[in-house]
């Protein structure tokens, strides 16, 4: 049975790997920063009705080189999906980011680790572009381009410190890498970690949100990122391989219209006319937002569908999912 080391365990991505993990028999081992959280993650592997049997944690810092080679310790693959949460300052999330992958990365290469998947983001494929193209994993954001923010900028960097690590290790070292890249996620919630994307819908459906920007945004389900990182463990045609993950783009009036045709109510009235950006009310929109206002997004999955066999969920049931789940927890 071999054994996974899953870092950023208890998030929203990470959570939903470790329970598709222990149902395909592997063993998994979580990386926390505090072990306090641990709960966390055993609650939601027993309530999808698995054994916590060959689940084990380690409490570790991303930030600190100790600690880091007796965690992969005897694990045949590493999940790198820990990220810096949106609420750290600019230039801790990117040394996070960055610091953080070297660290996983030098342990596993010094680990006989077979194979790392690191967690990336499509804002690292298309960062401020706005061509009219269609993009794929051969695109780049541009980490020196001042008008990105911190996220992209960490998981840009994160990703090119990845690439320049691998292609410096001794050609004694087997191990090779794989990157996910999945645009806007959503999906069922195994704890009170909402996800980024699921909290974008949450305000849709609570009524705070009155008028909607003009953007069209890529989709995805959680189910099916967690699934290609388990697929790609043992998928040889993706080492050193980048793939997207994106079921669909959407505008978001049309995922305003999805949810009203299935009876959510409190939902935004209106579509902002894209004109208004111009004046300064509105200037704490992303520089990004403000850019993609009212350009289409066109994301190629040709290459997931290619060596993904599998139906991937479809994003507009994912979202109605979702947002049923969210109405239960009655968040504020």
């Amino acid at each position: 049975m071999e054994r996974v080391l899953v870092t950023g365990c208890t998030g929203f991505i990470g959570l939903h790997c470790v329970v598709q993990l222990i149902s395909k028999g592997f063993k998994v081992r979580g990386t926390l920063r505090s072990v306090k959280r641990k709960s966390e993650v055993v609650g939601a592997v027993l309530n999808e009705g698995l054994s916590t049997d060959n689940l084990e944690f380690v409490e570790i810092n991303l930030l600190d080189d100790s600690g880091w080679l007796e965690a992969v310790k005897d694990c045949a693959y590493v999940l790198h999906v820990a990220s810096p949460t949106s609420n750290t300052l600019e230039g801790d999330m990117v040394k996070i980011a960055v610091e953080g992958t070297k660290r996983v990365l030098w342990a596993c290469s010094r680990a006989n680790i077979k194979k790392i998947i690191i967690t990336s983001s499509l804002a690292a494929v298309t960062g401020c572009d706005i061509s009219e193209k269609k993009f794929n994993e051969r695109d780049w954001a541009d980490p020196l381009d001042p008008e990105i923010d911190a996220y992209t900028k960490s998981k840009v960097a994160a990703e090119l410190a990845a690439w320049d690590f691998m292609s410096h290790i001794s050609p004694l070292c087997k191990m090779k890498l794989t990157v996910i890249i999945p645009s806007a996620v959503s999906g069922p919630m195994l704890s009170e970690d909402v996800g980024n994307s699921n909290q974008f819908i949450h305000k849709l459906i609570n009524g705070t949100t009155r008028g909607v920007v003009n953007l069209s945004i890529g989709w995805t389900d959680v189910r099916d990122v967690a699934r290609a990182h388990i697929e790609a463990l043992h998928l040889e045609t993706l080492d050193g391989e980048r793939i997207i993950l994106c079921e669909r783009t959407m505008w978001v009036r049309e995922i305003v219209q999805i949810l009203k045709d299935n009876n959510f109510s409190g939902l935004p009235a209106f579509t902002w006319p894209n004109f208004i950006f111009q004046f300064s009310l509105f200037q704490t929109q992303s520089t990004l937002d403000r850019k993609m206002i009212g350009k289409k997004r066109v994301i190629s999955n040709a290459k997931s569908l290619k060596f993904f066999t599998w139906k991937f969920i479809d994003a507009r049931q994912s979202i109605i999912e979702t947002a049923k789940q969210l109405q239960k927890m009655n968040l504020k």
